[in-house]
């Protein structure tokens, strides 16, 4: 396994494209860097496949093992990755259970950090107060932590 670093990944993809052994990329994640990569395979005349800006959702079945699929679901929702999970979709025979098991596999993933995660912006922190307020008022309720508690880091 290689691992780039942030900074050198536009190096890497655009080694990676101009490589004469690739024939095809396939492309999941941000609508911005799908771009980025698209005119880089026109350049070089390499068909691409994108999947931008998707809702990646996570389906919790009757007979899952809830604890398991708590903490995949958080890696997959509070990590920086490009198919970070957006929704879940939970039977609804076991949607209790698998709130507590979320609420505890959030907590234990914080490492008992005091300090809440920020957002970007104050843009990205109103844009998340609005889908919260929406949520909440379509019935939605908030298992962990207060709902003015999203913070921005201006």
């Amino acid at each position: 396994m290689s691992l780039a670093s942030a900074k050198a990944a536009p190096v890497v993809v655009n080694a990676m494209i101009e490589h004469p052994a690739v024939r095809k990329i396939n492309f999941t994640g941000s609508t911005a860097v799908g771009r980025k990569i698209a005119e880089t395979c026109r350049g070089n005349l390499k068909p691409c496949l994108m999947e931008l800006g998707g809702k990646n959702s996570a389906i919790v079945c009757a007979d899952a093992d809830l604890e398991l699929a708590a903490n995949n679901i958080v890696a997959g929702s509070f990590l920086n990755i490009c198919m970070s999970t957006d929704r879940i979709i939970v039977h609804t025979s076991v949607a209790e259970k698998f709130g507590e098991a979320l609420k505890k596999a959030a907590v234990q993933s914080s490492n008992g950090a005091a300090e809440r995660p920020t957002l970007v912006s104050a843009a990205s922190k109103a844009r998340v107060q609005n889908i919260v307020s929406n949520a909440l008022s379509a019935g939605a309720n908030i298992l962990l932590g207060p709902a003015d508690e999203v913070k921005d880091k201006g």
